[in-house]
């Protein structure tokens, strides 16, 4: 590519950073990865997905659906452990120094973790070759770097902002509704992934409402793990390994925890959606330009530095 340098390209550049990081980490061999870098790992694949979902009106159903069947098997291939489990318990015992609660968390989290499904070996050498090819897509398909600024804001940040907006409406009128609840939780982190990307160029105002909307994303994930662990004890019932009296203590303090977590995200909604769509998508196009990508020139590929075939003595 040759020229001034686009939003798309910036997409594109921050996309390989992703890869490059997820790539050096595996490079070391998988089986000496901590907790932590596994959780990055996923992390980043995660912003790849909201890469791909702030290009999908650009590029296509059909594109999109390769990616994101991509991207969603490396992130299956990323052992998650029981390090869910355990943040979710912490949650649950957070407000409650009484004994016996805790030691009924405690056990019903060990029962947890019993129940996960058997670890098996990681699949480091497919999910190495997924990444190496979602790497090769984002810097080989010239297609991507061609997408205009406007689609991407219009259709792809601020439609996530619309998105997240909507889903935590429909959340606080239905907060039962666990179909509301995913649906939700996706376009948060799109969006937080979208403005995380631009937050260098953010006015004040516009970092002011990312924080609300970071925090409320960050609640969201809080109350997802808290009911997650709770279908994951409840599925023991049936199991032969359930302590009932246990567990209904443990389901008092997970209500509780989950009724705090949606006061206080009804709460966030407020000023994280302070903004309408038409206010919203002018304060991301500002921060585009604030990037100042036009006085960047890119210099050609060394590959495609020349379509001229060499000249043999044949």
């Amino acid at each position: 590519m040759y020229g001034r340098m686009q939003f798309a390209d910036f997409v594109v550049s921050h996309a390989l950073q992703l890869n490059s990081r997820c790539l050096q980490a595996l490079a070391g061999g998988g089986k000496t990865l901590s907790a932590k870098q596994l959780r990055n790992i996923r992390a980043d694949l995660q912003r790849l997905a909201s890469l791909w979902q702030m290009m999908h009106f650009s590029i296509g159903k059909p594109a999109y659906k390769e990616a994101r069947r991509r991207v969603d098997r490396a992130l299956a291939l990323v052992p998650e452990g029981r390090g869910w489990v355990d943040r979710a318990a912490r949650q649950i015992a957070s407000k409650t120094d009484d004994e016996q609660r805790l030691r009924a968390v405690a056990m019903v989290t060990e029962q947890v973790v019993a129940g996960l499904p058997k670890s098996r070996k990681a699949h480091w050498v497919e999910l190495d070759d997924l990444i190496q090819e979602e790497s090769r897509c984002w810097r080989d398909d010239l297609a991507l770097r061609e997408v205009q600024d406007g689609d991407l804001i219009e259709h792809g940040i601020t439609r996530a902002y619309e998105k997240s907006r909507r889903w935590s409406q429909a959340c606080s009128e239905r907060p039962d509704s666990a179909k509301r609840q995913r649906r939700m939780r996706r376009w948060m982190l799109h969006t937080v992934n979208h403005l995380e990307l631009l937050q260098p160029a953010l006015s004040d105002s516009s970092k002011a409402n990312f924080w609300y909307l970071e925090r409320l994303q960050a609640n969201v994930e809080k109350q997802w793990l808290v009911q997650r662990f709770m279908d994951a004890a409840d599925a023991l019932a049936d199991s032969g390994n359930d302590k009932p009296k246990a567990r209904a203590r443990v389901r008092k303090l997970a209500d509780a925890r989950i009724e705090r977590l949606r006061v206080r995200s009804d709460k966030l909604a407020g000023p994280a959606f302070e903004l309408g769509k038409k206010d919203f998508s002018r304060a991301v196009g500002r921060a585009v330009r604030k990037l100042a990508l036009e006085e960047i020139v890119l210099l050609p590929l060394p590959a495609q530095a020349s379509s001229e075939p060499e000249q043999g003595s044949g």
